[in-house]
């Protein structure tokens, strides 16, 4: 059971366990919870952003410190915010797409695939160089060993996109049969990232025209037979912590993908929670 603190006077426990008032009204403690979580939801913040201290937090809501922190406990819960000792209070992943478009936070051309789904023909895995691009992202040595992926995908079997990837080299990975079956399955490599130990909470994609000649090795991979204006996206995946753990760079070309982007107005902070009502 989750009981208020002792700055909510005369709240009761009703029998499902939520706070209510005497009236039977949802209480102070619901309306923060319910206030700070609206504020968060619409894709405002990113995981791992600080919210205000309590005492700020607490007057933008018009509660108590003790209601605010009752709210918070509920949060924690649910994996909506992380509060950390001496630290405060930082915005987490579970509650970020309550009440969004699944993919709306991230541009992910394989999840919005084309009706007609997409399939792996080609898929290379292999350890070297990550490249001058990786390397950058990823924060490490040109020469430093890391795994890298080629893959070309299909939709209603014409290739439409290829993806490379380079993986971080300290991060944990499966074997490496397991990760071809995993991506033949087919799924993301954000997918994959997720069923490990140090899942992505974040990506940046950068996405840039880019115009292929069929005798470029893209074009060849995308069996193009004129000149294509195609789309890029180099993206750079990254923990809760804001480690990187994964650079992308897929192509798409024209009719296999769509891609959706989400936009957002920022909130100077969440509204202020009014009391409940009493009966007349």
């Amino acid at each position: 059971m989750r009981y208020p603190d002792a700055p909510d006077k005369d709240v009761t426990v009703g029998g499902s366990g939520q706070a209510v008032a005497p009236n039977g009204r949802a209480s102070l403690v619901d309306g923060a919870e319910q206030a700070v979580r609206r504020w968060l939801s619409p894709g405002r913040f990113r995981p791992g952003d600080r919210l205000p201290p309590e005492q700020e937090l607490a007057g933008m809501l018009g509660v108590s410190r003790g209601t605010l922190r009752s709210a918070l406990r509920r949060l924690e819960e649910t994996g909506e915010i992380v509060r950390r000792q001496g630290s405060g209070t930082f915005v987490g992943t579970a509650g970020l797409t309550r009440g969004i478009v699944p993919g709306s936070l991230r541009v992910d051309s394989y999840r919005l695939g084309a009706d007609g789904g997409w399939s792996v023909r080609e898929l290379t895995i292999e350890r070297g160089e990550p490249g001058e691009a990786a390397a950058r992202a990823l924060g490490i040595a040109p020469d430093e060993e890391a795994t890298h992926l080629w893959r070309t995908a299909t939709t209603n079997g014409q290739a439409t996109a290829v993806a490379e990837d380079v993986f971080h080299p300290q991060l944990e990975l499966p074997e490496e049969s397991e990760l071809r079956r995993m991506l033949l399955e087919p799924m993301t490599v954000w997918e994959v990232l997720s069923r490990g130990s140090t899942p992505p909470a974040i990506s940046r994609t950068r996405i840039s025209p880019l115009l292929i000649a069929p005798d470029d090795e893209l074009g060849a991979r995308l069996d193009l037979s004129s000149p294509t204006a195609c789309l890029a996206l180099e993206e750079v995946a990254c923990s809760e912590r804001r480690e990187p753990l994964l650079w992308s760079w897929d192509v798409l070309a024209p009719g296999g993908f769509e891609l959706e982007v989400l936009q957002s107005s920022l909130s100077a902070g969440p509204e202020r929670v009014a009391p409940p009502s009493s009966r007349r």
